[in-house]
């Protein structure tokens, strides 16, 4: 049984390997809005290394989000696609699933320069706060992924990191009993922000 997991929503995009429930190989790198660029040679890499070509992957484990617009679109495109053409299973998860596996802490996600996604524990609703607010939560320390300036933010909590691997992280969720989707779509839990372009476009 091999396995393909792609997160394009975080600030690091990571895809990993497994056979059989063991981990072949994982590549993460920081996000820099050049998804569309470096995964699919990235992935293609990570197969041809394994002797293994896309007909091989059995199922494809996806985050959807929240995260990155962009990123985490294409993430999501490029497992729906690989599905479609290789029959391979395919299954996504949220970003707060795939980080309370990997914590036991509260967790908080970016949520734009001034606010952060917080949930209390896997099966808690999602609040969107600012980071005055989260200051003032009953809550001591968290763990997550927000930037190093909203970090220095948190005056009276402590961001607590956690090296734990992806496929570390994805071993535990893969290993679940889950439900097979027909195709995964993009979880946005507020609008994305766009920016109107200031260049007039002519048409001839």
């Amino acid at each position: 049984m091999i396995t393909l997991a792609i997160d394009t929503a975080s600030s690091h995009t990571s895809i990993a390997l497994f056979e059989d429930g063991n981990i072949k190989e994982e590549l993460t790198w920081k996000s820099e809005n050049n998804e569309a660029e470096k995964l699919m040679p990235a992935i293609e890499q990570m197969l041809n290394k394994n002797n293994l070509s896309y007909e091989d992957i059995d199922q494809i484990y996806c985050v959807k989000g929240p995260g990155s617009f962009t990123g985490l679109r294409i993430g999501v495109t490029v497992a729906n696609t690989i599905s479609y053409l290789t029959n391979a299973k395919l299954f996504s998860i949220s970003t707060f699933e795939y980080l309370h596996n990997k914590t036991k802490l509260p967790v908080i996600v970016y949520a734009g320069s001034g606010g952060v996604y917080f949930s209390q524990s896997i099966n808690s609703d999602i609040e969107l706060l600012n980071l005055p607010e989260m200051n003032i939560k009953e809550t001591t320390e968290v763990s997550g992924d927000i930037t190093e300036r909203q970090k220095e933010q948190l005056t009276n909590i402590k961001f607590i990191d956690n090296d734990e691997s992806f496929a570390t992280t994805m071993l535990k969720i893969i290993n679940d009993e889950k439900k097979a989707e027909k195709i995964i779509h993009p979880l946005y839990i507020k609008s994305p922000s766009i920016t109107k372009s200031k260049k007039t476009i002519c048409f001839t």
